[in-house]
């Protein structure tokens, strides 16, 4: 995103990522609404409690966080934390120190605003550690040390927002301020705080948290009568740990091998095309080869890093693995790698299918260095159901047009169609991902959609379908999209324009900064213009989804969980014996498998031990995969074979 730093400086009540036109023009803004909050707050029961000291962590060497290992979870586990209002995520911060961070922001636990109405400064959400307990309570001073950033690629607090960590005295039941920073600064780097935990505050009941206050920024929008008010007001962590050392500096000089990304669509442009369409699709857009991106930390060594990559791909309905490769390299102690491997899903079609769900994963490992395992994979879901999509479901801004000329304001996107002419396929619905405004403004905003062929690279003036009015409904819900069904099929093959035509006022639609497609957006805002597309636009795509042929609800069988988070390996490395620390609840028979780095299976077992003999395994790293009897539970984890 370009972030205007001065004029944020200045005027503290006024929008970021915006692009003013003369008269009229795409509007960029940022959320009112945490949509991946609601959505995920809606399908489990959310703590509501602000501490909830329901568990315990036992510290003996160290304690460490990093959120790398959530994968598709949004709030923060109930082991380490006691509340749920921090966001989990990998797409709104830069540069992260490892995959994952936990975001504050001015959205509650329910993904709505803190505040209703024009305020200085508003609490906004905590995170909040559990109650720990130290193996010694004689132990030596600690040293609190984490990373922040503030805003990254999304809106960042205002100038007198601010952070605050706080320790908690188990002697005078009182929290007390360790840490306090203001907003203000636009950040696409993390940087590093280090605390000293003073010795009367190290004894069983202690505990930590952070917590931010948020203020409204007011978004002026041409054409308007009235600005609309919005903030993000986010502050990104990452990277935290608590430990002993004798001096700080040993805390600043990181050792650890780190993925910093998320894994890329396995097509190139879109995230997901209909099931009947993906063999055409993968044929020409198929990616060849799997990006990771990864970092390697290790400031005082000079000798070359050993490394294993493993890429392998997971058919999450039919369970059972498609493809497993590793490639070896030795590479250099301290630096930014983006390796690009040749490496496929190795999906195949099943023309008596509706719908696939696949699992790509990458895991890279360095031989004979101390790392933390936690945070050297990466793990990415693909669902190929109707629709075609450039986006990932999550919305980080929102888009539409504003100006003087609002019943003329046009947004377009293109899309391919990989049925041909030969064999075509009926589009029967849009999906369109609208972001909800406070007190609804924009539920007010009329729209048509049309659907035109192209003339050139623009949209054509004779329309192949126009739709009626239509209202943003948010109550009318797919996956946090609204599914606009068409009035009569329209036949479609080739290339294709989907328009949104704006009646009256600003239309609020989801825009997703972690893809780009904006060489297939297109504007109508100036009637002696025509049809733009414009450059100006921070890289993204915009949130409107064309579905195809008779829509059926995905997958409702068994429901797959993946609970890697509670599958405990130890000790790890291990040298004969292998332990499986199972929760309460899946302590029933269950399957264990072990893979080698390269998807061979070296160990097939079902029982109801919770303990392995590896002796017999060569050294090296190894996948365990669990499946419950129920088959409600199945995860896959890593362990070393010393």
């Amino acid at each position: 995103m370009m972030i205007m730093k001065m004029l944020k400086k200045t005027l503290t009540l006024t929008i970021i990522f915006i692009n003013i036109l003369p008269s009229s023009g795409q509007i960029i803004r940022s959320l009112d609404f945490n949509h991946a909050v609601i959505g995920a707050s809606e399908k489990k029961n959310v703590l509501t409690e602000k501490a909830i000291a329901s568990d315990t962590i036992f510290f003996e060497d160290e304690f460490f966080e990093d959120f790398s290992s959530y994968h598709y979870e949004v709030f923060p586990r109930t082991d380490v934390w006691a509340d749920q209002y921090a966001c989990i995520n990998s797409t709104y911060a830069d540069s992260m120190i490892s995959l994952g961070v936990a975001t504050l922001d001015a959205y509650d636990q329910k993904g709505y605003p803190y505040y209703s109405s024009l305020k200085t400064i508003t609490q906004g959400d905590t995170l909040t550690s559990q109650m720990f307990i130290f193996n010694d309570p004689s132990t030596d001073s600690l040293v609190f040390s984490f990373f922040y950033q503030c805003g990254g690629k999304v809106s960042g607090p205002e100038i007198h927002d601010s952070l605050i960590l706080d320790f908690y005295d188990a002697n005078d039941s009182l929290w007390h301020k360790a840490f306090y920073l203001l907003g203000g600064e636009q950040m696409h780097a993390f940087k590093q705080v280090i605390v000293p935990v003073e010795d009367s505050l190290i004894q069983d009941g202690f505990r930590f948290r952070f917590r931010n206050y948020v203020s409204l920024a007011l978004e002026n929008i041409p054409g308007e009568d009235y600005g609309k008010y919005s903030n993000a007001d986010q502050w990104h962590l990452d990277y935290i740990q608590i430990k002993s050392v004798k001096d700080t500096t040993e805390l600043k000089l990181i050792n650890d091998l780190t993925i910093v990304k998320p894994l890329m669509s396995s097509l190139i442009g879109y995230t997901s095309v209909p099931y009947h369409h993906y063999a055409l699709a993968a044929n020409v857009i198929e990616r060849k080869t799997m990006p990771v991106s990864y970092r390697t930390i290790f400031p005082m060594q000079e000798e070359i890093i050993s490394l294993v990559r493993y890429y392998s791909s997971y058919d999450i309905l039919k369970n059972k693995q498609l493809r497993a490769l590793q490639y070896d390299e030795n590479i250099a102690p301290y630096a930014y790698f983006n390796e690009a491997e040749f490496f496929t899903s190795g999906y195949t079609y099943n023309k008596t299918d509706s719908i696939a769900e696949i699992e790509l994963m990458a895991v890279i490992q360095a031989q004979a260095i101390d790392q933390k395992l936690i945070n050297d994979t990466a793990k990415r879901k693909e669902i190929y159901h109707d629709h075609y999509a450039y986006d990932d479901g999550t919305a980080e801004l929102g888009l539409g047009i504003a100006g003087e000329y609002q019943n003329l304001n046009r947004i377009a996107v293109l899309f391919r169609v990989y049925k041909q002419s030969n064999d075509p396929d009926t589009l029967e619905a849009v999906l369109i991902y609208f972001n909800k405004s406070i007190n609804d403004y924009t539920s007010q905003s009329e729209y048509k959609i049309s659907i035109r062929k192209n003339n050139g690279i623009y949209p054509a003036n004779d329309t192949l379908y126009t739709s009626r009015g239509y209202f943003p409904d948010y109550s009318v819900r797919l996956n946090e999209f609204t599914r606009i069904k068409l009035d009569r099929p329209v036949v479609l093959s080739d290339t294709f324009f989907i328009v949104i035509e704006q009646l009256d006022s600003y239309l609020n639609i989801g825009y997703d900064i972690n893809n780009d497609s904006r060489n297939k957006i297109f504007f109508y805002t100036n009637p002696g213009q025509g049809w733009q597309n414009s450059v100006s636009l921070p890289a993204g795509s915009l949130m409107i989804r064309p579905s195809f042929g008779k829509y059926t609800l995905p997958h409702t069988g068994t429901e797959i969980i993946d609970k890697s988070d509670k599958l405990k390996l130890y000790p790890n490395p291990a040298k004969d014996i292998l332990y499986l620390d199972l929760p309460e609840e899946y302590n029933n028979s269950h399957t264990i498998k072990i893979y080698n780095i390269m998807g061979v299976m070296l160990f097939n077992s079902c029982s109801e031990r919770n303990s392995i003999d590896i002796s017999g395994l060569d050294k090296g790293l190894y996948l365990l995969q669990l499946t419950s009897e129920d088959k409600k539970m199945n995860t896959t984890t890593k362990f070393i074979k010393e």
